[in-house]
């Protein structure tokens, strides 16, 4: 990203973890795209530091700064942090301590960023209201871009005058001007995805291109809220699919592909999509890591679609120990199913699982 600053929006995308975490979660990679493709917008990244340079930032007085620019938080003129996991929240706090912003909403002043939380865990807002500005509920692509245009309308105004603008927005809720929020993107394939992916400059957790081949789960397993929130289930296609990847790979240099779904196996050109990506490929030689499958996923028929890559640790989701207890859950599947996908993988040359 190559952008002269001055005059542009400000926007901070935060993660509330280490950089090394931060940077595998498809969300920001996806933000960030949106941001830029701005023209008028600026858009930097910041993660939570380890903790010998908290206690270093502490001790010198230093701001928190953004990764590209090195410019403080508290001069953006908003923050977007990710709630993906409860044990995360904390660390928002920290970072806002570190930035010099205060930690409540109701001690900001008009200098101050406005605070913005988006994620899983803003379909319950409640326990953050005290930290937070305003929360995204639900898909963010959309509404990212109106929060921009709202925030490049209001730029000059009062802090008061940015969050009502904020609050008239679908899909944006704000504890000041409260109302029922919910936003939804009708169909992936036309929903911005970036395939020029920030390669990062040290080893991250998942260290790959990423690709969303859909999102939502038709299965309504009692204990998973990602399935819940985000319904109702919608797929890309497997000719975008392959386009995303191609581009992708030629832009990035990863030689490896992570296919991102809450349930991969489910989608109905599944199969298709690894032939496409395996067998028809014409790049550079590609692997293909999936995530963690249902116990009853992997079939015979996979395995010899998965043979020409190299072997991954097969990932087998079985959510609880008994049958009775998956169940209760809403969980399908019998141990029998399980010990067959592992006896499979056995046959055709897998030798981990993980369960």
């Amino acid at each position: 990203m190559v952008k002269d600053p001055r005059g542009k929006v400000r926007i901070g995308l935060v993660f509330p973890e280490v950089y090394e975490i931060g940077m595998s979660n498809l969300g920001q990679r996806i933000l960030y795209h949106v941001f830029n493709s701005l023209p008028w917008v600026y858009c930097e990244r910041a993660y939570l530091p380890w903790v010998d340079r908290i206690e270093y930032l502490k001790r010198s007085k230093e701001p928190l700064t953004s990764l590209e620019t090195g410019t403080p938080l508290r001069e953006f003129d908003m923050l977007g942090f990710t709630l993906e996991y409860e044990l995360n929240a904390t660390n928002v706090l920290e970072i806002l301590s570190l930035s010099g912003i205060p930690v409540r909403a109701e001690e900001r002043g008009d200098k101050d960023p406005i605070i913005i939380a988006g994620g899983t865990l803003t379909c319950n807002p409640l326990p953050f209201l005290p930290f937070f500005d305003a929360f995204v509920i639900g898909d963010g692509e959309d509404v990212a871009v109106e929060i921009a245009e709202a925030l490049r309308e209001t730029k000059r105004e009062k802090r008061i005058k940015k969050l009502e603008a904020l609050s008239s927005i679908s899909g944006v809720y704000v504890p000041l001007f409260p109302r029922q929020v919910k936003r939804r993107i009708a169909d992936l394939n036309r929903s911005p995805f970036p395939t020029a992916q920030v390669v990062p400059w040290v080893e991250i957790t998942h260290d790959r291109f990423i690709v969303e081949v859909a999102r939502g789960c038709t299965r309504g397993c009692r204990f998973c809220q990602a399935g819940i929130i985000y319904r109702p289930t919608r797929e890309r296609s497997k000719e975008e699919v392959k386009e995303i990847v191609m581009e992708g790979i030629r832009k990035t240099g990863w030689e490896e592909v992570g296919l991102l779904s809450l349930s991969l196996s489910d989608h109905t050109r599944f199969y298709e999509i690894i032939e496409e990506l395996y067998w028809r490929w014409e790049g550079p030689p590609l692997n293909l890591s999936l995530p963690s499958l249902r116990g009853d996923a992997f079939t015979r028929e996979l395995a010899l679609l998965l043979k020409k890559g190299k072997r991954f640790t097969l990932t087998i989701a079985p959510e609880a120990g008994t049958e009775r207890l998956r169940r209760i859950i809403n969980k399908d599947v019998r141990d029998e199913d399980i010990i067959n996908s592992c006896r499979i993988a056995r046959e055709n040359g897998w030798t981990h699982v993980k369960l």
